[in-house]
């Protein structure tokens, strides 16, 4: 994954077109995408879960991807459940930094919509929160993109174990990413690119008057296929980490990235 050639990119993007029964497994997902809009959160705790179980055997694995059976609902919320649940824990810090930002720059304005205090304080006090507020908009973005790269590998690392805990397991899944540094940030781009030309395509049509109302329907048919190619990807530069790491540091392959033996204890964390 750390090389890309014409074929690999087409093998890569056109995998969910060749399976079997891909027409009605990338229904089901899409539904639940679409469901997600109604019905809050649990439809797209199954989209989680689903594209963990696409992590988890690319990593371990490897081969051809292949999308999953829909048919054991009750371990996709649970995975779904934890990989949501970790995914909005790696977003705090950014998000706590613009929330610091933005509220210290209002509360310097409140003085002057309430129209009291000495206004040769409140000018001051104003400029502090403001600067307040840029250097959190430029620390947030900062981190932002530095979660960017970190939070795959995290997130991968916990599909992979099946347990809450793996995240805290720092000194492992940083040594995947800094064995494969180069393949996550190439694989970021990919995905990033593909995601803003599908996004612009998504624009072209809400602003075509005939084509408009094929927009939603557009959104729940790209994102989903994005999503499952994204686990694709994420598994394999995880699994090429393990495998330098292991022609590194000399201990086999299976060692270092065996799942939890006991998946009913490791679901229950």
């Amino acid at each position: 994954m750390t090389t890309f050639n014409t074929a690999s990119l087409k093998a890569l993007f056109s995998f969910p077109f060749r399976q079997p029964n891909w027409q009605s497994k990338m229904l089901v997902l899409g539904l639940l995408f679409a469901a997600g809009f109604i019905i809050p959160v649990i439809p797209w705790l199954f989209v989680y879960g689903y594209v963990a179980e696409i992590m988890r055997r690319q990593a371990l694995e490897g081969g051809e991807p292949e999308l999953p059976e829909w048919d054991d609902w009750s371990r996709l919320i649970v995975d779904g459940l934890r990989l949501g649940v970790i995914g909005f824990v790696l977003s705090l810090p950014a998000m706590i930094v613009f929330l610091v930002g933005f509220g210290m720059y209002f509360a310097s304005t409140f003085p002057l919509m309430l129209n009291e205090g000495d206004e040769s304080l409140i000018l001051p006090l104003m400029f502090v929160g403001m600067t307040i507020m840029m250097l959190s908009m430029f620390l947030g973005m900062l981190i932002t993109m530095v979660m960017g790269v970190v939070s795959p590998v995290a997130i991968t690392h916990v599909a992979v174990k099946r347990k809450f805990s793996a995240v805290f397991e720092v000194g492992e899944w940083w040594k995947v990413l800094w064995a494969n540094l180069g393949g996550y940030v190439l694989a970021l781009v990919i995905l990033y690119s593909v995601s803003y030309i599908l996004m612009t395509l998504g624009y072209m049509l809400a602003w075509t008057l005939v084509c408009c109302v094929l927009t939603p329907v557009f959104y729940f048919v790209a994102y989903p296929y994005l999503s499952v190619v994204a686990g694709v990807v994420f598994g394999q530069v995880y699994r090429e980490g393990q495998l330098k790491r292991a022609e590194s540091s000399g201990p086999e392959l299976e060692a270092a990235v065996a799942p939890e033996t006991q998946s009913t204890n490791t679901d229950a964390e």
